[in-house]
């Protein structure tokens, strides 16, 4: 679902937030190999030697300073609270470089979730794990809150994931 925007940009630099299995860097880097300055990954459980540990709430702080064009999370916000997402959205914005990009999926509430009687609030059920769900226009706010602005939203109906394409907002510039 990135294809679109890779084909117009420059060389990105790139890290993948969980990439799992590799797929979306196999894609990216057999599809459009000349757009990949470099690409990391990270992941609580990494696969191979090429994908960087990490805690589950952080951007390890040698990576954030690289300045990243793009920064993906496919398929991974739903395993994670809310405290954690909102970790990751501050540390994601320290690690862009100004005006790059952030793109991650999410399941959002009304759409297929279940409510807690006790206290009101929506959860899904994604592998056995319990997430609470947020409304997209509450991860609107807490992107937004971290200095990202969004720029497109989409949703895939099979399953009522939204992606969130959020660019860094850049400081306006001083009248002099």
């Amino acid at each position: 679902f990135y294809s679109q925007g890779l084909v117009l940009m420059n060389p990105l630099s790139i890290l993948e937030i969980g990439p799992g299995r590799g797929a979306l860097k196999k894609f990216i880097t057999t599809t459009f190999p000349s757009l990949v300055k470099f690409y990391n990954s990270i992941d609580i459980y990494p696969i191979d030697d090429e994908v960087i540990q990490t805690d589950g709430w952080h951007i390890p702080y040698n990576l954030q300073i690289q300045g990243y064009d793009l920064i993906l999370a496919s398929n991974v916000f739903q395993h994670l609270t809310i405290a954690q997402r909102r970790s990751y959205y501050q540390d994601v914005m320290k690690s862009l470089a100004p005006g790059g990009s952030f793109s991650f999926s999410l399941w959002v509430t009304g759409r297929g979730g279940f409510k807690c009687e006790e206290n009101g609030k929506e959860y899904i059920c994604h592998y056995g794990q319990f997430t609470e769900l947020q409304s997209h226009e509450e991860v609107l706010k807490d992107v937004t809150a971290v200095g990202l602005n969004n720029i497109s939203l989409s949703m895939r109906q099979s399953d009522g994931t939204m992606t969130f394409h959020c660019v860094k907002k850049t400081k306006p510039k001083e009248s002099e």
